[in-house]
């Protein structure tokens, strides 16, 4: 399994748990997860404050982090919780920061 791969799945785990302003099926979360990814590819690190916020959640790319994390955040009507934070392969994040 490719990088790509392995951090989509574990996204999809991440946005499942994190649940949002509609709880996510798998096929559901697993679309998320590839958007976000797609975003993620599209601005790399300059996306601050962050990546997508999307359902109630938030995803934000923490580069600085070791290893680099997607943070995933949720809205709980005041402020934003993290909820799940997911590694990004180093080949994803060598990509992203070229």
């Amino acid at each position: 399994m490719g990088a790509d791969e392995t951090f989509l799945d574990q996204l999809t785990e991440g946005i499942i748990f994190s649940g949002g302003t509609a709880r996510f099926d798998r096929p559901k979360a697993r679309a998320l997860a590839e958007r976000v990814l797609a975003k993620l590819y599209e601005i790399g690190p300059f996306a601050y404050p962050s990546l997508l916020d999307e359902e109630g959640l938030r995803f934000v790319y923490q580069w600085d982090e070791s290893p680099p994390l997607m943070t995933l955040m949720l809205w709980d009507g005041q402020m934003w919780q993290d909820m799940a934070r997911v590694p990004v392969p180093e080949e994803i994040n060598n990509d992203v920061n070229r």
